[in-house]
């Protein structure tokens, strides 16, 4: 009889630790997967956060190099209206000048033809001379 109750006991015991094992690796299982499940969502969580970051620089950075380029653009054609202004500058300067050289060159002219005779005395109005005859009284 003794045999019995120790064979029962150590049956008992046994069925014990089996079912505490297997209870604890399935409990263990069942917490580690819900663990799991958390830390996968939270990366999931983080690495959505990380990338709207990453985006949200990205968008920034294109607008800064967007901005120093439209500044790039507006100081070169600022460069280029001073400089088309300056040759305009230049050039009303060449014409007045040349204008100024056709003018002295047309007075040249007509005194090379009317040689002597100070501006005005002596021509006629169609470029010819007149005469100058004693007057008789």
């Amino acid at each position: 009889m003794n045999n019995t109750y120790i064979t029962i006991a150590i049956c008992i015991i046994a069925g014990l630790l089996t079912g505490f094992v297997l209870g604890y690796t399935y409990f263990r299982s069942v917490v580690l997967k819900k663990k799991a499940k958390i830390l996968l969502k939270d990366a999931e969580l983080e690495a959505e956060n990380i990338k709207r970051e990453k985006i949200l620089q990205a968008k920034e950075k294109f607008l800064q190099l967007k901005s120093e380029h439209e500044q790039l653009i507006s100081e070169r054609n600022n460069k280029i209206a001073q400089a088309e202004n300056k040759l305009k500058q230049r050039e009303i300067a060449m014409n007045q000048q040349n204008a100024e050289m056709q003018r002295k060159k047309q007075g040249s002219n007509d005194s090379e033809r009317h040689p002597g005779c100070p501006d005005g005395i002596g021509r006629k109005k169609g470029g010819g001379i007149r005469k100058i005859t004693p007057a008789t009284n």
